[in-house]
């Protein structure tokens, strides 16, 4: 069985043992028990004449130490997920949960991989004992360790360095040291051994960053750009308008959006807390601090009301029915045809016929009502309309001029002349009749 990792008795404080765990074979059992299928992930321990010892019938196994950022990475997300596993199956025992977590403050020479196929693997060695860890030099030794002459790390944001930008260490014990970057955006983290793995948290983005000290003198930079969507909207009497023009003006940059069939122009920004963004359609202006989600700028606009439309003026229609001379003609039959419909009236002792309730628009017709004859034309205005009906009126034909009589005594002797006249007449043929019938004799 090979020792992974010795102590002596002076180097580490028993922790587990104000739980009334004692070390050894008592401890091991403790941690099957409480961790289960994660119990794996614990290197036994065993009481050593000088101290306590971890230990593995498996080879290979590296020390922390010599991790790559990947590597290094991976383990501590293993490492955060244990804890997290391990919490949970120990609510009722915080102080338990946390002393069996508990890992000297040097814990990266505690901690052991694995690569098996592509999967890594760790084993926690130095478990249960308290952070603070006594100076006494360790057990294994590695090779001497070659510093760099300076290592420094900067976040920026689009590219620009982030003066007193708070970020956090993590520890491979877990625990977390809140630092900040100097005026010129970086922090010096002095001289750091070679290889060593340093992770850290950037603390307004939650962005976790790994890397490794070599001897590059170049700051390391971690890129904690954060965008935030804008939304404009943009409604006509609660629909969605397409194709409106907006303005989007935020961190001294101006922007044009179109608004597409959904009435909505989408964009986003670099994330930068306290800048304001604003955004204008037409001659609407909206403005709000920038937030992280949620950047909705919604124009609602309505219709203008329509004018309002005088009332229509009351149509009336009369009809004058007079003569060619413009004289009213009194009680003159007519006949009137209003868009098709037959009415018969007659005009009043003033030769005046108004249509009842007459429409603007309509047409009539008007004729004479003695025969239909004389037909005209109108149309009606909407107000007051008035239409000259011109009666046509015949001349009536004069009366038979009698014979004059004559007097009696004028006649009886023409008639008594024409009678002696005819007898004259007989008596002449008479004469002439009767010499002609002797002559023949």
């Amino acid at each position: 069985m090979a020792y992974l990792q010795t102590t002596d008795n002076n180097q580490l404080n028993w922790q587990l043992g104000a739980s009334h765990i004692n070390a050894g074979t008592q401890a091991n059992q403790r941690i099957k028990d409480y961790m289960g299928e994660d119990a794996a992930m614990f290197a036994p321990m065993a009481i050593g004449s000088r101290g306590y010892k971890w230990s593995t019938n498996e080879t290979g196994w590296l020390p922390m130490t010599h991790a790559n950022a990947a590597q290094e990475a991976a383990i501590k997300l293993q490492l955060d997920q244990l804890r997290e596993r391990v919490r949970a199956r120990m609510s009722d025992k915080p102080a338990l949960a946390e002393a069996f977590l508990s890992l000297p403050s040097d814990g990266n020479k505690y901690i052991f991989f694995k690569e098996d196929g592509g999967a890594l693997r760790i084993l926690i060695t130095g478990w249960g004992f308290s952070n603070s860890r006594k100076p006494a030099p360790t057990v294994i030794v590695g090779p001497a360790k070659r510093t760099a002459p300076k290592v420094t790390a900067g976040f920026t944001v689009d590219g620009v360095l982030q003066p007193g930008r708070q970020f956090q260490v993590e520890s491979v014990g877990g625990n977390l040291k809140t630092l900040a970057t100097g005026p010129d955006g970086l922090y010096d983290f002095g001289q750091q051994n070679l290889d060593t793995a340093i992770s850290v948290v950037d603390t307004q983005s939650g962005r976790r960053f790994s890397f490794v000290v070599t001897e590059n003198a170049q700051p390391h930079l971690f890129d904690v750009t954060q965008m935030a969507p804008v939304t404009v909207m943009v409604t006509l009497e609660g629909q969605p308008q397409p194709g409106q023009e907006a303005t989007l003006s935020y961190n001294g940059r101006t922007s044009r959006l179109t608004t597409d069939q959904n009435g909505r122009a989408t964009q986003t920004v670099t994330y930068l807390p306290g800048q304001e963004i604003s955004v204008t359609v037409g001659d609407e202006t909206l403005a709000a601090p920038v937030r992280l989600t949620d950047n909705i700028f919604t124009f609602e606009h309505f219709a203008p009301p329509a004018p309002p439309v005088p009332p229509a003026p009351d149509t009336t229609a009369q009809i004058r029915t007079v003569d060619s001379m413009g004289q009213p003609v009194a009680d003159f039959p007519l006949n009137v045809n209003i868009n098709g419909m037959d009415i018969r009236g007659v005009s009043d002792p003033t030769g005046v016929y108004a249509i009842a309730q007459p429409q603007a628009g309509a047409d009539v017709v008007v004729s004479s009502g003695h025969d239909g004859s004389n037909p005209c034309y109108f149309h009606v205005e909407p107000g007051q309309n008035v239409f000259d009906y011109v009666v046509q009126v015949s001349s009536p034909e004069p009366p038979p001029v009698p014979e004059p009589e004559q007097p009696k005594d004028s006649t009886w002797w023409k008639t008594m002349l024409n009678i002696l006249l005819i007898l004259l007449l007989v008596y002449i043929l008479a004469s002439i009749g009767s010499e002609y019938i002797n002559h023949i004799l």
